[in-house]
């Protein structure tokens, strides 16, 4: 899976947030254990060496990146 050609598996999760938060409409602070992007709707899970599976567990990866719909941003924001 990709975001703005940079595989988001295989990224430090930092600079994968950061990435991400350039093309929000708001600042974002950073969270390395979950963050919803809300204009783009992309979620970002637990940033661990554990998942970095491609990079040999060097780097903090996200283990799950999400893409929802504004129905599942409704939700999971009550």
């Amino acid at each position: 899976m990709s975001y703005e050609n940079i595989d988001v598996f295989d990224v430090d999760g930092v600079n994968l947030f950061h990435a991400i938060a350039v093309n929000e409409s708001k600042s974002h602070m950073f969270n390395e254990f979950e963050y919803v992007f809300p204009d783009q709707i992309i979620t970002l899970w637990e940033m661990e060496e554990q998942y970095d599976y491609l990079g040999n567990h060097k780097l903090k990866v996200c283990a799950q990146v999400g893409i929802g719909t504004k129905s599942y941003f409704h939700v999971v924001n009550g």
